[in-house]
């Protein structure tokens, strides 16, 4: 049986108002064997981590069937906005560059990490990176393409 054990979401973006203001965000979501549960409020990214699990694993098509019809909320490529508790502002952050991991474990304890960019304008967003976990760190990435629209 596979489980995954972790998701993680990275985002840097850049403020609109003062685009030398780059900053990171993102989400690290660990999950355990048998049921995980993700709670929250409206608009606070239960189906953006939802299409994120469906997007690393190269299924985003079961998101939004339609052709033409993009699947990842906008807040993991255009942009979002944020409010900055050290200005007290709400201000809009347009996204530089995103990937999402996750990581996976076997019934026998062999660990893998699924890595696919989500917005990289150097990098061909049809791939995905898959690393075994051996010795104590991620080794022998491979990349394949997945489908393309």
């Amino acid at each position: 049986m596979l489980n995954f054990c972790r998701l993680e979401v990275h985002v840097k973006a850049y403020c609109g108002e003062a685009p030398d203001d780059t900053r990171d965000f993102g989400r690290i979501v660990k999950l355990t064997k048998g049921l995980n549960v993700i709670i929250g409020d409206n608009t606070k990214g239960k189906t953006s981590i939802a299409s994120c699990f469906y997007y690393v694993l190269g299924m985003e098509e079961l998101m939004s069937p339609k052709r033409g019809v993009d699947s990842l909320d906008r807040c993991l490529k255009d942009n979002f906005r944020w409010f900055d508790s050290t200005t007290s502002k709400e201000k809009t952050w347009f996204v530089e560059s995103s990937y999402v991991e996750a990581e996976i474990t076997n019934g026998l304890g062999e660990r893998i990490l699924l890595h696919r960019d989500i917005k990289n304008d150097a990098i061909n967003v049809n791939k995905i990176s898959i690393s075994c976990w051996k010795n104590g760190k991620w080794e022998h990435p491979h990349e394949y393409f997945l489908h393309s629209r």
